[in-house]
């Protein structure tokens, strides 16, 4: 149970799907990949029960799903973006729940710490977000906190700034969610790169699985800046929990 997190930059491969079969397909691979390196039985005599396009359930044998993620592949041909050859995607991003305290006190420090700056990303995310609800996240932190929910970390961190309370629920809310074109791509990637340094650089933060995936999303947006600033037609990066 996690949050899946794509690329969404219209190359020819996405150009045949919407961003809802792309986000499948990825994480159909990722879910192949992670199978064929931890499965305790024979690849060749494991069922699984897995989401369809539709989100329903369906029992398909590990080899028929690695062969429609073949297929998908094959359309992508040696698209080193969507469908590496050795395996991963530079175009997809998974972050498992719960996120732990770790990682949800970086991100909480790293943004408010920016929040002392008025033209940092991090202030124009906030202010953006102020303004638009509409693809915000907060009702999926409704999940609960501490045992059994989607954060470890019981209660939210809390910081006062200018006046304002801030706290870890609200940031989470605020950078988890859909960035559409290449202004928004821009502000959030150059916050997901700031986390990603910080996290690099402190050994308690980078022992988080959790931390480390979240600041993969650095690399993510990078490349999505990158297509949008070559002149793609489309330049975004969507939630999906």
């Amino acid at each position: 149970m996690g949050m899946d997190i794509i690329s969404w930059h219209g190359c020819r491969l996405q150009r045949e799907m919407n961003p809802e079969e792309f986000c499948h397909w990825q994480k159909m691979r990722a879910l192949c990949e992670s199978v064929q390196k931890t499965a305790a039985i024979p690849l060749a005599k494991l069922n699984m029960k897995v989401p369809d396009l539709a989100g329903d359930m369906v029992q398909i044998s590990y080899t028929d799903l690695t062969a429609q993620v073949a297929a998908v592949a094959a359309r992508a041909k040696d698209c080193e973006v969507c469908f590496p050859s050795d395996g991963g995607s530079p175009s997809y991003v998974y972050v498992g729940y719960p996120i732990d305290g770790i990682a949800e006190t970086a991100l909480f420090e790293v943004f408010t710490q920016q929040l002392a700056e008025p033209d940092s990303p991090a202030s124009q995310l906030l202010a953006d977000a102020g303004s638009d609800d509409s693809t915000g996240s907060q009702a999926i932190w409704a999940g609960g906190r501490g045992a059994g929910g989607l954060l470890e970390l019981n209660p939210p961190r809390v910081k006062s700034i200018g006046g304002r309370a801030i706290t870890s629920t609200q940031v989470l809310d605020v950078l988890f969610r859909n960035a559409e074109g290449l202004e928004l791509v821009t502000a959030y990637g150059l916050f997901w790169l700031a986390l990603r340094k910080h996290v690099l650089n402190d050994t308690e933060v980078s022992s988080s699985d959790s931390a480390r995936r979240i600041a993969s999303l650095g690399e993510l947006f990078a490349r999505t800046f990158a297509k949008g600033a070559q002149g793609s037609p489309v330049c975004s990066v969507y939630f999906y929990a």
